[in-house]
């Protein structure tokens, strides 16, 4: 038989993966559906197979023959390459080979009966992605997706890097490099975009290990001082004592132990960028002598008569609601004013769906390599895992999830190597809120818009569950019509629970 088995029962392999588009959103990629070339003699699988991959949004031209497919690669390279194998004949099988070698930095999806042997050079498992028949629609389309999304990371792990900070803050895209394709990372290049030409102060806000210090940087390489030093200070790390002499620096016999002079961070970054992370742990103290020196731009070391003049930029990171702290005495409010001459907000990784398995693949990537392992395959139910998780450390608990899977596994990642299994997403309205709110501030707008979403997208996908994909049935259940539905799937990256069975002819 050629072509897919049907695909009736959406309810037996569920995760998440976004819209094929944000795939493309990093360096030097225009945001447009990646490009896709089915191969298949068989007309009735060739059509159907190009009307799956259409409607789920990748552009799709389609060949014939061995030979169709090399003037079409030479006319327009692909970003991805399907062949449906058992539906071509020997001759142009045996083209595959030849068919790789020209797309070598296009991802290669085959497709074969279990029963039918693969032809010699033709498929080989470390060249591209297999799948047997019969497969689900939703194993086809992730297999697409995934193997799109670790050539995409590859390709950036394979380009040389740039030696000069001014060649890197001309890339427009850098951050969805290291932090993902999302939307909300799109609007975070977006606002480091608009302010980092200025000499604007930021205060920086997001939870920990959400890529604070990630967008810091990224603001002085993209700003006119990014050949200056780039120097940062966690002021939760040094002691109350002497963060004063980090800072603003000392003269010898300040202080008892200051056997000899030391220029602080103020004036040893000037022409480049001060960031202060962490900054509602700076002392009372020492906040109203920032304010001074920020207002004055000259510093006097502790100890010391002479005032220096300095010319930094000065960006800060909180994990904290400043507004809240500012309310409640424990910041002050000028320098919060002094310092919020824009803002930028870091969402947590639990609200960037889309990002994890692009994360996922990137750092376990980065781990094969140092543990000189060869590439790894990360399943489906890990997947599945990965997006059902709260991510409560963000990406860097991500990071070392990944890094303990990969140490563990052997040629597959699953649930079990990461840690996850029986974990949930939480909806965190089982938690205790005030509880929440005492141990770090948060506004009531944010907080209510995080549980909206937390909500919503665990109705939408019990229901979907409970549906087996039937988009009328759920809009139905949830009372919202039928586009509404559509979108928010979308939206929350749930898009693989819709049984698009139910609407299109199964493909054969």
């Amino acid at each position: 038989m050629n072509g897919l088995a049907d695909c009736r029962d959406m309810r037996s392999s569920v995760f998440t993966l976004d819209d094929p588009t944000n795939w493309m959103l990093m360096n030097g990629m225009p945001p447009v559906a990646p490009q896709l070339l089915v191969v298949a003699e068989d007309e009735k699988a060739r059509t159907a197979l190009g009307a799956l991959l259409e409607q789920e949004g990748f552009s799709v031209t389609k060949a014939a023959t061995g030979e169709a497919a090399l003037k079409r690669i030479r006319q327009a390279p692909p970003d991805a390459v399907l062949c449906n194998l058992d539906a071509l004949s020997q001759e142009t099988a045996s083209s595959l080979p030849a068919l790789m070698k020209s797309v070598a930095t296009a991802a290669f999806i085959v497709v074969a009966d279990r029963d039918v042997a693969t032809p010699p050079q033709a498929a080989q498992r470390e060249m591209c992605r297999y799948l047997s028949k019969p497969c689900q629609r939703q194993e086809l389309i992730a297999a697409v997706r995934q193997a799109l999304a670790e050539r995409l990371v590859e390709d950036r792990a394979e380009r040389p890097a740039s030696p000069e900070p001014a060649a890197q803050a001309d890339s427009a895209h850098s951050l969805h490099e290291l932090m993902g394709p999302s939307d909300w990372v799109r609007k975070l290049v977006a606002d480091i975009d608009r302010v980092a030409p200025t000499d604007f102060t930021v205060i920086i806000s997001g939870e920990t290990g959400s890529g604070k210090e990630l967008a810091a940087r990224e603001i002085h390489l993209r700003s006119r001082r990014a050949k200056g030093p780039f120097l940062a200070i966690d002021c939760g790390a040094v002691q109350p004592n002497l963060i004063e002499s980090e800072l603003f620096g000392h003269e010898k016999g300040a202080f008892t132990g200051a056997d000899r002079s030391r220029i602080g961070k103020f004036v040893a970054a000037s022409g480049g960028t001060v960031f202060l992370d962490e900054v509602q742990n700076l002392p009372p103290g020492v906040q109203t002598n920032l304010l001074r020196v920020l207002q004055e731009r000259q510093v006097c070391p502790l100890g010391g008569a002479r005032y220096v003049d300095f010319d930094v930029r000065v960006i800060t990171a909180t994990n904290q609601n400043l507004p809240a702290l500012v309310a409640a005495g424990r910041f002050r409010q000028d320098l919060y004013h002094r310092l919020n001459e824009f803002s930028i907000e870091v969402p947590p990784l639990r609200e960037r769906a889309e990002d994890i398995l692009y994360l996922a693949e990137r750092f376990m990537l980065q781990t094969c390599e140092e543990l000189g392992k060869n590439r790894q395959q990360i399943s489906l139910e890990a997947i599945e895992s990965m997006h059902r998780h709260a991510w409560p450390g963000n990406v860097r608990e991500l990071r070392n999830l990944i890094r303990r899977a990969v140490l563990l596994a052997d040629d597959q990642i699953h649930p079990e190597h990461l840690g996850l299994i029986g974990q949930h997403a939480p909806c965190e309205w089982q938690g205790a809120l005030v509880d929440e709110i005492t141990a770090q501030p948060i506004a009531l707008k944010t907080l209510i818009r995080r549980k909206v979403v937390e909500a919503e997208r665990e109705i939408l996908t019990r229901v979907l569950q409970q549906t087996g994909g039937n988009k009328a049935e759920a809009a139905r259940l949830l009372q919202i019509d039928y586009k509404t539905l559509r979108t928010k799937a979308r939206q929350y990256g749930i898009t693989m629970l819709l049984n698009k069975d139910m609407e299109k002819p199964s493909v054969k």
